[in-house]
């Protein structure tokens, strides 16, 4: 989103506490801004959510002061609203914000997830999978069709911290389990070269979270404690907002 104004904030602004400069930077293109977010929040409801985090990203990297003070605005961040407050602002500018906020809370996902990309060096974060299963009587064998997805995005690629690929992989060995005793359940069969293959790629799992786990127990205790609650998560919710 641009506009003759949206590449710098005014002197004035820049003198602010940075959550009333935040604010002001909704209020004052509220107009535009709110076009930006009904034309985001027709594409979510026509299923084009790859465009509307496309444009997103645009507009974080055109203006990201704007953008970040609308992703704490829709997001309805608490800290941003108590910091308001504290700032006594008068409550016609909390209760515009928080009119944003309700209007366009199905645009809160898609918001933190570029604020997390921003702040984060992530990318399509929060790992999902998508799948349907068909049986084949012949092979005996249940196939799975599925694609990984970004907060229900379809996406070809991503980057996320290690935490998240094993949140990924938890999500697949469930879908298997759940997979198997589905095919159980309804009365059908599987090849037993197919009962060998998980059989093999369940000791390969183990063997493969064992030695993760070795390696995590190998780390200095010290540097655990120290990095404690200082994950890639923290800022996500935008609760820290007080950066360039």
């Amino acid at each position: 989103m641009t506009d003759s104004h949206s590449k710098q904030l005014d002197d004035s602004d820049e003198e602010l506490p940075a959550p009333v400069a935040l604010a002001n930077a909704v209020c004052e293109h509220e107009t535009l801004i709110r076009q930006f977010l009904d034309s985001l929040a027709a594409s979510t409801f026509a299923g084009k959510r790859t465009a509307v985090r496309d444009k997103l990203r645009e507009f974080a990297q055109t203006d990201f002061f704007r953008f970040k003070a609308t992703m704490l605005t829709v997001t309805g961040t608490q800290a941003f609203f108590d910091d308001l407050r504290e700032q006594d602002v008068d409550q016609a500018m909390l209760d515009r914000l928080a009119e944003i906020r309700d209007a366009y809370d199905m645009l809160d996902d898609e918001f933190r997830l570029v604020f997390a990309e921003c702040t984060t060096d992530v990318r399509n974060p929060w790992l999902g999978v998508s799948a349907s299963v068909n049986y084949s009587e012949e092979l005996e064998l249940p196939l799975v069709a599925g694609e990984v997805q970004s907060l229900e995005v379809p996406v070809d690629e991503f980057r996320v911290p290690p935490s998240q690929v094993l949140d990924l992989a938890d999500t697949l060995v469930s879908l298997t389990g759940q997979v198997v005793d589905n095919v159980i359940d309804d009365g059908n069969s599987i090849s037993r070269d197919e009962l060998e293959d998980l059989s093999e790629a369940i000791a390969e799992i183990d063997s493969s979270l064992a030695t993760v786990r070795s390696i995590l127990d190998a780390v200095d205790g010290d540097r655990l404690s120290e990095t404690e609650g200082q994950d890639s998560e923290a800022d996500l919710d935008g609760s820290n907002y007080y950066f360039d």
